[in-house]
């Protein structure tokens, strides 16, 4: 909303008094508010400020962005012992080798990319190697390396840049203003999710640690574990409890399968009928179009289906992405229907050995990840385009159908299901999928302190003046069980919240795992059938989309507020009775 005169007539029919719909109520209060944080109420020469601000905004986040790519980049370890790649999976053999075509033949360059960083530090044997890449990566963008690369300066402008831009809104500071996109609503819902988490994970971190050091020193590891050394033992854990490689794992899960599976289970819960559409006309033989129907009969919408790597796609990182290709729009007599799309990055079928697609369990998370975003695109009901489907959802509540299917692949009645090696047909047993699930939960005390140390991290720096560097020490050393080293500087390569658009939102991505694993709650402990849990979610969910604000959909849902009890009880730790007190208190319908 950049238009004066159409904000003008948005305010007023607001404060009208008038009755409107819900969804016409919730897509007034959209321009309303758009238009009130894109400075609109200002007057001429505080527009002028607001603007100049924005633009230095701008500027800020690009120099950060471009100095944390370059610093990124420019650090190469060069591995030429085989016996230090040894273990690697394909995947890793492939990004660091020489030529991509012989993987098993080096040197092998490791890079800061976290495609190949974060791996190399789950696999490389050599703790010193280890060492090497994590101290790289923490001391990016700082004083510690190339000064023309210091990304300190432009932290702390951001920040007061930002602190400008909130208190010329009106607001006290940036992360109150950017509560106000969000389901949380307030920036104490959000402190209470994070102190209420950390209540069960710190003392469950504490825990996990102190096993893990035992299994590594029964291996002959000497000394305490240090933050580089946790992701290489964790999997050896992990492997000690789960038996089979990642390359044996994926030979389970042919594509064709997993789709047609997932497939299914969409339209059990939801009372759907998804059914390929031969006619329609398509940009590759290898992609597909879908049409999206009720149990009854009645068309929601479609989706595209192209699942393939390709060579003009090499080089791309991410597995996939859903396109929203089209709203509900009344305007297309008869073919107004929402459209969305699904593009991924998977394996061809292998021509030379007829081995077919198949997908590990990643991969299958970020399939049924991004399947979730799409029915919530396509099943839209809004007649509103500004309102339908993802459209105008909170940014914390954008992930909840998203991560609601993915939680399905921790089922193990559904993973079971879900498994059919390609050549044998055979589905994995229980105890192999009781195994994999045991290890799934290796340090989830652990990793979620983390998210919980960058949630507050992130929302501190802004809210208030303390300079970054003193708000890191503070902060860590009520998070993390490591003494902070002194050269890491890790906020200097902190992207998501500086030069991305998660600034006062990194907790988002935990909120809607909290809100997910409630509502996946409801099908697995529900005396209700899950079809009627299914119908309910759809209706007051997926169906509602943007047209609704989500901690009212979410009420309608379950008939009360999130808590947080369902995550940690998929996390494997121990519940807190109090639910989030400050989400019920804060989170009101209007």
């Amino acid at each position: 909303m950049h238009s004066k005169p159409i904000y003008e007539a948005m305010k007023k029919i607001h404060g009208s008094g008038s009755k409107f719909s819900e969804e016409e109520a919730r897509t007034v209060k959209k321009f309303v508010l758009e238009g009130r944080l894109n400075g609109l109420d200002l007057a001429p020469k505080e527009f002028q400020h607001y603007s100049n601000i924005m633009g230095q905004i701008g500027q800020e986040r690009g120099q950060f962005f471009g100095k944390e790519k370059v610093a990124t980049e420019a650090f190469k370890q060069i591995i030429g012992d085989p016996s230090m790649t040894r273990d690697f999976p394909r995947s890793l053999l492939v990004a660091t080798a020489q030529d991509s075509a012989k993987p098993g033949q080096g040197p092998w360059t490791v890079t800061l990319r976290q495609s190949v960083a974060e791996p190399f530090l789950q696999y490389c044997p050599m703790r010193e190697l280890r060492w090497n890449v994590w101290q790289a990566s923490v001391r990016r963008c700082s004083n510690e390396g190339d000064r023309e690369l210091n990304n300190s300066v432009h932290i702390e402008k951001l920040r007061s840049l930002r602190k400008d831009q909130a208190k010329l809104l009106g607001f006290d500071t940036f992360a109150d203003m950017s509560m106000q996109t969000k389901m949380a609503g307030k920036v104490d819902t959000v402190r209470s999710m994070i102190a209420t988490l950390l209540l069960k994970a710190k003392p469950a971190q504490d825990a996990e640690l102190k096993n893990l050091l035992k299994f590594a020193q029964e291996r002959g590891f000497e000394g305490g574990l240090m933050p580089w050394d946790i992701p290489y033992w964790k999997r050896k854990q992990q492997r000690s409890i789960f038996k089979m490689t990642e390359e044996e794992m994926q030979l389970y899960f042919p594509l064709e399968h997993v789709v047609s599976c997932m497939f299914r289970l969409a339209e059990k819960l939801f009372q759907l009928e998804i059914v390929k559409d031969e006619h329609a006309s398509n940009w590759h033989p290898d992609a597909a179009f879908y049409q999206v129907r009720s149990a009854e009969g009645r068309l929601f919408g479609g989706f595209y289906l192209d699942p393939f790597l390709r060579p003009e796609s090499k080089g791309k990182s991410a597995i996939g992405w859903m396109l929203n290709v089209r709203g509900r729009n009344l305007a297309i007599p008869n073919g107004g229907v929402p459209l969305g799309g699904l593009v991924f990055n998977f394996a061809p079928p292998d021509a030379t050995t007829g081995t077919p697609s198949c997908l590990t369990i990643l991969e299958m998370r970020e399939l049924f990840s991004k399947f979730g975003h799409m029915l919530q695109q396509v099943l839209a009901t809004a007649t509103c385009s500004e309102v339908s489907g993802l459209t105008n959802v909170e940014w914390d509540a954008v992930n909840i159908s998203s991560q609601l299917m993915s939680m399905w692949l921790t089922d193990p009645s559904f993973l079971q299901s879900l498994s059919h090696h390609h050549a044998t047909g055979e589905q994995l047993t229980e105890e192999t999928i009781a195994s994999l699930s045991k290890s799934n939960r290796i340090l989830a005390g652990h990793e979620l302190c983390r998210e919980l140390y960058l949630s507050t991290l992130d929302m501190d720096l802004h809210s208030t003046d303390e300079f970054w560097l003193d708000t890191m020490k503070r902060i860590y050393r009520q998070y993390m069980p490591f003494e902070l080293d002194k050269r890491d500087a890790h906020p200097c390569s902190f992207t998501p919240i500086f030069s991305g658009d998660w600034a006062a939102a990194y907790y988002s991505g935990l909120w809607g795992r909290m809100v997910a694993a409630d509502a996946y709650n409801a099908f697995k402990d529900s005396s209700e059938d899950v079809e009627e849990v299914g119908k309910r979610f759809r209706q007051c969910i997926l169906e509602p989309g943007g047209a609704v604000q989500p901690a009212v959909a979410f009420r309608r849902f379950r008939g009360r507020d999130p808590s947080p009890n369902a995550l940690l009880n998929s996390l494997g730790l121990k519940v807190v009775k109090p639910a989030v007190k400050a989400a019920s208190n804060n989170i009101v319908d209007n």
